[in-house]
């Protein structure tokens, strides 16, 4: 479903807005599937929201690991299984 931004953006605005959105979406569903975050049991909010701060945590420095090996950003998704290995 495209996203209505500002009738009057540019053509490169919409790109760059709808490339972050692709982006967040990829981390969301990296989550979704490597820590089971959809699944929570915390019982109160300091709970949950400690849960998902080392969650994102953990997945925020597999990625720094990654890119300092020298990795790109596609490899890191396709060693995560998050895309196709597609060329």
């Amino acid at each position: 479903m495209p996203i209505r931004i500002i009738p009057s953006a540019g053509r490169e605005t919409k790109k760059r807005i709808n490339a972050k959105r692709r982006l967040i979406e990829t981390v969301i569903g990296q989550l979704a599937g490597q820590f089971a975050i959809e699944m929570c049991w915390a019982r109160d909010l300091w709970h949950l929201s400690n849960r998902i701060a080392r969650k994102l945590l953990s997945h925020t420095l597999g990625i720094f690991a990654n890119f300092q090996q020298g990795k790109s950003q596609r490899d890191w998704l396709q060693q995560a299984n998050v895309i196709g290995c597609q060329s």
